[in-house]
C-alpha cells in the first residue's frame, strides 16, 4: 500500500496483493518458529498471546487503512466537506466570506471518514434530518413533486442547463423530502452539485424557509464558492 501510486483503486489493489504474498510467506515462516517456542507454555499465556497479536493485527490493518486517501467524493466525503462548508457561513448568505473558506484535503478527511458503513458521524447529513432521494425514476419524482413538473411546449421534461432535476416534496409517510432524477448522462460533477443543491434545500426548509423561488442564483454563487475551494484542497469532482 505504501508505493500505491494516487488514488487509482487497481493499483492500491495490486500493491496490496504483493505486500499480502510477500507478508504471508514470511508469517509461515515466523509462525512455525513461534509454535515451536511456546508448545510448552500455559494455555492461559497463548490465549492471552493470541488476543493480545489480534489485536495487534487489527490496530495495524486500520492504521493502514487511513492511509488511503481518495481524491473523490462519495456521500460520506461530500457530508463532511459540506458540513464544514456550511457551518462556517454566517445565518445570512455572504457569497464573500463563504469565499475565505478552506476545506478539508483528502487526507485529512480520511482521517476522520469511518471505515465502517453506518457508523460515525461522516454517513450522517449533520446540517439536517430531511431525507435524500437520489436517482429516483420519473413516477416517484413526479409522486413526490405532487404534479408540478418543468415540461416543454412540446410535453417533454424541461431539465434546463443541469442535468438533474431536483423538487422539495413529500414522501409515501407523508414527511418533507428531496427527489432528485438524471439524464442518463449525468456526470460527477452534476451528481456532486445536485447533492450540494439538495443540502441547501434541505437546510432551508429545516430552518423553516419554504421559499424556494428565488435561491438558483444563490445557490449557483454557492456551488462556484463550493467548487473553487474543493478543487483548490486536492478534490477531483470528474471522478
Amino acid at each position: 500500500l505504501h508505493w500505491a501510486k494516487g488514488s487509482d483503486i487497481s493499483d492500491i489493489n495490486a500493491k496490496f496483493g504483493a505486500q499480502h504474498t510477500c507478508t504471508g510467506a514470511l508469517g509461515l515462516v515466523f509462525a512455525a518458529l513461534f509454535a515451536r517456542s511456546v508448545n510448552q507454555t500455559k494455555p492461559t499465556v497463548l490465549w492471552s498471546l493470541y488476543f493480545l497479536l489480534t489485536f495487534l493485527h487489527i490496530f495495524a490493518n486500520t492504521r493502514c487503512m487511513k492511509l488511503i486517501a481518495f481524491d473523490y467524493c462519495n456521500n460520506t466525503r461530500l457530508n463532511i466537506l459540506l458540513s464544514e462548508f456550511f457551518s462556517r457561513r454566517k445565518e445570512e448568505i455572504d457569497i464573500n466570506e463563504s469565499l475565505l473558506q478552506k476545506l478539508s484535503t483528502p487526507t485529512e478527511v480520511s482521517r476522520t471518514e469511518s471505515l465502517f458503513f453506518g457508523v460515525g458521524d461522516g454517513h450522517k447529513r449533520l446540517l439536517t434530518s430531511v431525507p435524500f432521494r437520489f436517482g429516483v425514476d420519473f413516477e416517484e419524482f413526479h409522486q413526490s413533486s405532487g404534479g408540478t413538473l418543468p415540461m416543454r411546449p412540446d410535453g417533454t421534461l424541461e431539465f434546463d442547463a443541469e442535468k438533474y432535476i431536483i423538487t422539495a416534496g413529500m414522501n409515501q409517510r407523508n414527511k418533507k423530502c428531496i427527489a432528485v432524477s438524471f439524464l442518463s448522462d449525468a456526470s460527477p460533477r452534476d451528481v456532486t452539485k445536485a447533492y450540494f443543491h439538495a443540502m441547501f434545500l434541505a437546510v432551508q426548509i429545516q430552518k423553516g424557509d419554504g421559499e424556494t423561488s428565488n435561491i438558483l442564483p444563490v445557490i449557483q454563487d454557492l456551488w462556484n464558492s463550493f467548487e473553487e475551494l474543493a478543487t483548490k484542497a486536492g478534490w477531483d469532482l470528474d471522478k
